[in-house]
């Protein structure tokens, strides 16, 4: 897309010129609220299930849970926002590159969570779809793109139609497959994203010092809030993205048996909401209230990314996807050391832990956005499947 005569680059464009800080900065910081959320489990399992009855425990738990309802959503925005007005050759090719990487990641979470066959029967099923890692967001970003978005973009109303699109597919057998919900259930956001190609200003609100600082004290208040009204408010955050993610299909995907053991004895979520409960009238109300609420924060969220360069963060967004796709590589260790404490029945108190998590995460989210990262994982986020291809200029649409 174009603006100001300039082209705003993919997320992962190989250039460093000419990019775009406020766009760079937003992704820094979606990225750094998915590894808080991914990086959290470490904390449930080394504390166990008094983690919500330490002071430290509610209030990380609380703010975590008001990045769930900004981290993937932007994330997805931002995807949408990049995506191209018209289909060409080198677009095509970029998504035949995400469906490269997808493959990849998706056979080595298939091997990591599949696990053995089960005893007495010899048949080694190959669970591909009831298994599901991070990277249903490049699977969904292949038919966001080629699928969804060219028909969308011809609506007179695409937000609005493809939110009673997501609303209604999670009354259907969709939610039996959490890469399915998914793809229904985030396009809204990317669709948000799309509408506003060629209209950067709009999303880039020139917020003076001191209303960023009132947007700041209303966050904290809220978490203030959460903590002092109890276990079930600090979780209903979450139970607001559990329709998206397949309810009980999205809680109860991809664990390995020693984590999903470990996480049974100490997670204090409130259960995800019932698969049936996202087609009952109140689940349908409330996802449809939840998707304009969460447009709002998207807003809040872009009121208070710099448009300059930013230590770290700014780096972070330029390698964004790298950082998403390879960040369990760093987590997964934690995880299962944690997890195999916890089946030992040894807890650590709460405020060395959660200090310790955020450790993790900060120092996984700084190692990861380096460009050594593109020179280690270069062939496996970005595929050089171009050597395959036919060499053809023309447009595809």
């Amino acid at each position: 897309m174009q603006q100001n005569g300039e082209e705003c680059r993919e997320p992962n464009s190989s250039s460093s010129l000419d990019r775009d800080s406020f766009l760079d900065n937003y992704k820094g910081l979606a990225i750094l609220f998915i590894l808080c959320i991914h990086g959290e489990i470490v904390l449930f399992i080394l504390v166990g299930p008094q983690l919500l009855d330490s002071l430290a425990g509610r209030i990380y738990v609380s703010f975590v849970s008001l990045l769930y309802l900004v981290a993937m959503p932007a994330f997805c925005f931002i995807s949408g926002l990049l995506s191209p007005k018209s289909l060409q050759r080198k677009h095509v090719v970029r998504c035949i590159r995400y469906f490269g990487a997808y493959l990849f990641w998706h056979t080595l979470t298939v091997l990591a969570m599949a696990g053995a066959p089960s005893p007495g029967n010899s048949a080694f099923t190959i669970k591909f779809w009831s298994v599901d890692g991070v990277e249903w967001y490049l699977a969904s970003l292949i038919i966001w793109r080629l699928l969804f978005l060219p028909v969308f973009s011809l609506l007179r109303w695409p937000i609005t139609v493809s939110i009673v699109v997501a609303v209604f597919m999670m009354m259907t057998d969709t939610m039996l497959c959490s890469q399915a919900s998914c793809t229904f259930g985030f396009f809204p956001f990317f669709m948000a994203g799309a509408s506003f190609r060629g209209r950067l200003r709009d999303i880039r609100l020139e917020t003076p010092g001191w209303a960023q600082g009132l947007i700041l004290g209303g966050l904290t208040a809220s978490v203030v809030l959460m903590v002092t009204l109890g276990r079930e408010w600090i979780v209903f955050p979450r139970r607001l993205l559990g329709c998206i993610y397949g309810g009980e299909t999205g809680a109860g995907i991809a664990e390995p048996d020693s984590i999903r053991a470990a996480m049974n004895a100490t997670h204090p979520y409130v259960p995800p909401p019932a698969t049936d409960f996202c087609a009952t009238v109140p689940g349908v109300v409330e996802m449809a209230a939840f998707y304009p609420a969460v447009f709002a924060l998207l807003a809040i969220f872009g009121a208070l990314v710099s448009e300059r360069r930013v230590m770290f963060v700014t780096r972070a967004g330029s390698n964004s996807l790298y950082i998403y796709l390879t960040h369990y590589t760093v987590l997964a260790p934690a995880v299962m050391l944690a997890a195999g404490a916890a089946t030992e029945g040894w807890s650590s108190p709460a405020v060395p832990s959660t200090l310790a998590t955020l450790c993790v995460v900060l120092c996984t989210w700084v190692l990861l956005s380096g460009e050594w990262i593109k020179c280690v994982c270069g062939p496996c986020v970005e595929p050089p499947v171009e050597r395959c291809l036919l060499s053809d200029d023309r447009d595809i649409l």
